[in-house]
């Protein structure tokens, strides 16, 4: 007997370019824009990066140098983002209540019982 695993995943072909040098490319070859240009405009748009003037009339060096820093910005917002994401998500912090919590039954308080007292009378 078989035991179903699931639906079969059928993905697409992967792309052969990603879409950042798709973009580097098209920007080049349609606008004619030098390749610093056209690498600043393509990163501002991933990172969703509003305009900048004194920017966008900078020398090359700078643009690839903000380029790379908007990339390195992003990809540690991205780790930032998976490790609190795992960290909050753990099997320690979920179980709040219950069997399953984690806490020794020794640290749990009890209640104490009253004294009773003798009837008068």
């Amino acid at each position: 007997m078989r035991t179903w695993t699931g639906p079969r995943s059928r993905d697409p072909a992967p792309t052969a370019v990603p879409r950042p040098v798709l973009d580097v490319a098209v920007t080049v070859a349609a606008r004619r824009e030098p390749v610093a240009d056209a690498i600043y405009t393509s990163v501002k748009a991933i990172a969703t990066v509003g305009p900048n003037p004194q920017a966008d009339a900078a020398p090359a060096w700078y643009k690839l140098f903000a380029s790379a820093t908007i990339v390195a910005a992003l990809a540690l917002v991205a780790a930032f983002t998976a490790g609190l994401v795992n960290r909050l998500t753990t099997q320690r912090l979920t179980p709040i209540f219950g069997r399953r919590t984690g806490v020794p039954p020794s640290m749990i308080p009890r209640r104490r019982a009253r004294p009773r007292r003798a009837f008068d009378g």
